[in-house]
């Protein structure tokens, strides 16, 4: 019975085997027809233009020509275009040199007497600064730069004169330097809007005012503000 099983197993794989090369042959039996009935019933048409081409692929391709830049036949068009340049380029040259150079003058106005930690401008500093706008009217702007003495806050100096404050308020030199410089900048801040606001007025909000972004220290007493003028 085993013996009967096996036999029919081997008839099976081997009617299997045949059954895929009858297929091959098969398939190449029909694309030799194919090729045989091509060659007998049709031509390649030689050679292939661009005419012959289907639209869709016609769309792919563009003249060479047509990439390339146009240039002016007329020799006498393309120098006009030239000439017209550098007329641009003669006109943007001579703007340049018209700019007038805005400088600063050498003499300047001065308020060196505001009263300690005070930013109220005295009376002869406010002659001074509406002198010195009037004299100076046709100023393109003007520059105002506070001014304050190093010994203006009395904290700070109690402080450096006693050493074992610094350990009971629980700080250090650093820090107070720090603290110094942010209550000077401050008391400087409020110098420079004070003669602004004087220059305002006296101008009628004509004149154009700008503040410096840097303050002066003075070592000699001097306490208020500069006014700088540029043309």
């Amino acid at each position: 019975m085993q013996n009967f099983k096996e036999s029919n197993l081997v008839l099976v794989v081997l009617s299997s085997i045949l059954a895929v090369l009858l297929g091959i042959s098969l398939f190449f039996n029909l694309n030799s027809g194919t090729e045989e009935i091509l060659e007998e019933e049709y031509e390649v048409q030689l050679p292939i233009t661009y005419d012959s081409l289907p639209s869709n692929i016609k769309e792919k391709y563009v003249l060479k020509s047509s990439t390339k830049k146009v240039l002016p036949d007329n020799k006498q068009e393309l120098n006009q275009k030239i000439s017209e340049l550098k007329k641009q380029v003669n006109i943007l040259k001579v703007t340049k040199k018209q700019t007038p150079e805005i400088k600063r003058l050498s003499s300047f106005a001065s308020c060196y007497s505001m009263a300690i930690g005070s930013y109220s401008l005295p009376l002869e500093c406010k002659k001074s600064i509406t002198a010195f706008i009037d004299t100076n009217s046709d100023a393109s702007y003007f520059e105002l730069i506070g001014i304050v003495d190093r010994t203006e806050f009395k904290l700070f100096r109690d402080i450096e004169q006693n050493d074992q404050i610094f350990d009971e308020l629980k700080t250090s030199e650093e820090s107070l330097e720090t603290l110094r410089m942010y209550s000077e900048n401050g008391l400087a801040t409020y110098r420079v809007m004070e003669a602004n606001w004087l220059i305002k007025k006296h101008t009628d909000h004509k004149a154009k005012i700008f503040s410096a972004n840097y303050k002066l220290t003075s070592d000699k007493g001097y306490r208020g503000v500069i006014v700088r003028a540029y043309k």
